[in-house]
């Protein structure tokens, strides 16, 4: 299970990415998102999205799975980190925008629909929503973690099925750390549509 290699691997992981930067993709982000808005950052992983979103003057929920990740994100968003499930999480919040970068991946893909309509019902009319997935044709498994993977014809037919929701960018971009250059991933900014009839 996922989960289990980011308790064991939490140390490593957190080293690898805490000090990367992710700004051009976080900057498009946040021109959708209004000032001092909400911001769940979902699969929070180290917290370094989190904190910065609290840096630059947003309301933050960091949420992941591992609970040796939310003991490090702990450290700098107190009881605004959250150990759950994507399939568990539950909240009376409606958020401005929902950040998922590299973390719905790990759903099965026969679930990927249900989870990205549970979420859109998380934003409130016309809230902004990053997800981004390993740009690849086919969806394989490493170290008891799942990946499912995404070329942009087919995110673009998985967003047709979800519905209720409006692409705004597509983006394709590199891994960021040194020894993983030669990975490609594919990012999409949506909105959800004022029209849908989940809204919370």
């Amino acid at each position: 299970m996922s989960i289990n290699y980011y308790n064991t691997n939490a140390q490593n992981f957190i080293n690898d990415t805490f000090n990367l930067t992710m700004s051009d993709l976080m900057d498009e982000f946040l021109s959708f998102v209004p000032d001092k808005g909400i911001i769940l950052d979902l699969g929070c992983g180290s917290g370094r999205d989190s904190v910065e979103f609290q840096r630059r003057g947003y309301e933050v929920v960091a949420v992941d799975g591992s609970q040796a990740m939310i003991d490090h994100v702990v450290k700098f968003l107190g009881n605004y980190a959250v150990c759950s499930t994507f399939a568990d999480y539950e909240t009376d919040i409606r958020f401005h925008g929902i950040w998922a970068l590299a973390s719905l991946l790990h759903v099965p893909e026969e679930d990927m629909a249900q989870v990205i309509r549970k979420y859109l019902g998380l934003l409130v009319d016309e809230g902004i929503f990053l997800m981004s997935f390993k740009n690849r044709d086919m969806n394989y498994e490493k170290d008891g973690r799942i990946f499912t993977c995404y070329t942009k014809d087919k995110l673009a037919s998985l967003l047709s099925e979800v519905g209720s929701l409006d692409v705004i960018k597509y983006f394709e971009t590199v891994d960021r750390r040194e020894d993983r250059q030669d990975e490609k991933w594919i990012s999409v900014i949506i909105k959800k549509s004022a029209r849908d009839m989940t809204k919370g």
